[in-house]
């Protein structure tokens, strides 16, 4: 559904391994509010699992061990 989509539970949503596809729309944001990343794809995820047509933006990722004041812009999905 076209919006934008921020705060609890629109930030780093995990497939969990499940083979799902998520579609959004080129007027659907989810605004990560610096607070996290959008999408989570690392429990054995493969391309069966996709997210289709959204805008992400101001994600997140984690804290570096070698520089902890700085946290890199992530906006889009963690592929591990």
């Amino acid at each position: 559904m076209p919006g934008t989509y921020r705060g609890a539970g629109n930030t780093n949503c995990n497939f969990f391994g499940r083979q799902i596809t998520v579609i959004g729309s080129v007027l659907t944001v989810i605004d990560c509010e610096m607070s996290g990343r959008a999408f989570l794809f690392n429990h054995g995820e493969t391309s069966a699992s996709k997210v289709i047509g959204f805008k992400i933006i101001d994600g997140r990722g984690p804290i570096s061990p070698n520089k902890p004041n700085r946290r890199p812009k992530a906006p889009g999905p963690d592929c591990r």
